[in-house]
């Protein structure tokens, strides 16, 4: 019996080969019919992947690419210098990404923060999160 790959590891090697794709060449080449579902777990899993909307015969479409260093290193410095406000959703109400693990929420200001990004210590008050009340 024949090893096959998944669809997501043959889309992320075409990818990673420096080729970009469109969904109809990922129904030709990966009998793929939802390539916009495996680029959406590639992204999931890390990869940086870039879209761009394609027009030819007067149908427009996706096409992927992986992200060039010079696109990811844009993409950095625009992300550091604009101030992003997070609020997580509240637990039973929809979202299902919310993780206590990853966030904290500070009891004296109330704004929720990364603490993979700002440890135990509020970014906006620096109230110790796990200082007793």
């Amino acid at each position: 019996m024949e090893n096959k790959h998944s669809q997501n590891q043959q889309i992320r090697a075409h990818l990673e080969a420096g080729k970009s794709i469109t969904p109809l060449e990922a129904l030709r080449k990966f009998n793929c019919l939802r390539l916009g579902a495996r680029i959406y777990n590639l992204k999931g899993i890390g990869l940086p992947i870039s879209s761009k909307i394609v027009s030819r015969n007067g149908k427009h479409f996706a096409e992927y690419s992986l992200q060039t260093p010079s696109e990811l290193h844009a993409r950095d410095r625009y992300a550091v210098a604009q101030k992003i406000t997070i609020t997580p959703p509240l637990e039973g109400q929809g979202g299902g990404l919310f993780n206590h693990e990853l966030w904290h929420h500070c009891r004296r200001c109330g704004k929720w923060f990364d603490r993979h990004l700002h440890g135990d210590e509020c970014p906006d008050c620096g109230y110790n999160v796990n200082a007793m009340p």
